[in-house]
């Protein structure tokens, strides 16, 4: 019998019952070999095909899926949530990155500040580098969390952030500004939106200070800027919790805007046209649920805006003024007052400009009602 009609009575065994029988495997390796590839050449190649797709992905999740998964580090997970704010995140690449703090939330969980290098196509597909710093949290359960409206801030004017040769010294008031907004004392909550209570921001000063809401008076607007609105007398910038912070005189543009000094920074407490801030802010115990009472001391000397521009017969609103800070309570429609913003100014007699001890400013109402004027800030501005 021939080897070709010996090796035939192999035909009818199925494929892989057949590599694994013992009979066949005791064969010459030659014997076998010729007769998968002569009889079986379909069957064969596909298990050795098989064998290769198999071994190449277990290299890749090696390289790539498991080292992801099980060894992230936190610059590979903060990687990860930038690429959520790119308008191209399969542009990204990753091109460094440090991690600049690390903690625990109030509930207990890993919590990190980290800066992100990266390149990636902006909206025509241009590739630049970019900057950010994220401040996340990695849950019990290896989830990562952030707050969508604070946790990623891009620096990207400001490239040097992300340059681990540049000292930490330089980078360390943002990271301050980061921990205090994104771990506060109750932690933070998962993708939390700026209109949930329960992801306040606070923000606690003194009068004798220059630091307010997350930026510092004199230092240049770029270096605290997290958003802005552009509107008629725009664009206004905004710290992480949307405190305002402006400058003296006028700018040609908005570069140079952003690198003025910051002359005044302002917490909003009730809805203007800015809309209504989030979190928290106070100035020696005086925020946003304070009482005129609170203010009468010796400590802070009541004025009266004279920038007025309603009829004679409705009040003026009322500005409490200690060291370089200040409270502003406004009459509403309905003549009830309120507290409508505390904040900071770099100079007290650019300030004191448009306010006027009351007993003047009620003076100056009276000339200005006889002079024919309609309102105390029509004489102002005549």
């Amino acid at each position: 019998m021939s080897d070709n009609d010996f090796l035939k009575q192999y035909d009818e065994i199925p494929f892989f019952k057949l590599m694994f029988s013992e009979d066949f495997g005791n064969l010459p390796a030659k014997q076998r070999f010729g007769y998968l590839f002569k009889n079986r050449l379909a069957a064969t190649l596909l298990m050795f095909l098989g064998f290769a797709v198999l071994i190449v992905g277990f290299q890749y999740l090696k390289d790539n899926g498991i080292k992801s998964l099980l060894t992230a580090s936190p610059v590979d997970q903060a990687s990860e949530i930038v690429k959520t704010n790119l308008k191209s995140p399969a542009s990204f690449h990753q091109a460094g990155g440090e991690v600049l703090w690390e903690g625990k939330t109030a509930d207990g969980e890993k919590a990190y500040v980290v800066s992100v290098k990266f390149d990636a196509a902006n909206s025509f597909g241009a590739s630049l580098r970019g900057c950010m710093y994220v401040a996340y949290a990695e849950t019990k359960d290896k989830k990562i969390t952030w707050n969508q409206n604070y946790g990623v801030n891009d620096y990207t004017n400001l490239a040097q952030l992300c340059e681990e040769s540049t000292p930490m010294s330089i980078k360390q008031d943002m990271v301050n500004t980061l921990v205090k907004i994104n771990f506060p004392n109750d932690g933070i909550k998962s993708n939390a939106k700026s209109d949930d209570p329960k992801s306040s921001i606070a923000y606690g000063s003194t009068s004798d200070s220059n630091e307010f809401s997350g930026a510092k008076l004199g230092e240049k607007i770029k270096l605290h800027k997290q958003s802005q609105l552009d509107i008629d007398g725009g664009p206004y910038f905004f710290t992480a919790n949307k405190a305002l912070i402006s400058f003296n005189g006028i700018a040609a543009s908005e570069n140079e805007m952003l690198e003025k000094p910051i002359s005044k920074i302002s917490f909003n407490c009730q809805n203007n046209v800015f809309g209504k801030s989030t979190g928290k802010a106070s100035i020696d115990d005086i925020n946003c649920e304070s009482t005129q009472e609170d203010l009468i001391t010796s400590a802070w000397k009541r004025y009266c805006d004279v920038y007025s521009f309603r009829p004679f017969d409705f009040p003026l609103d009322i500005v409490y003024i200690k060291n370089n800070s200040y409270a502003e309570f406004h009459y509403d429609d309905k003549k009830n007052l309120s507290l409508s913003s505390v904040g900071k100014f770099s100079d007290k007699k650019a300030f004191l400009t448009g306010v006027r001890d009351c007993s003047e400013a009620d003076d100056m109402k009276k000339n200005a009602q006889q002079q024919g004027f309609k309102s105390l800030g029509d004489f102002m501005i005549k």
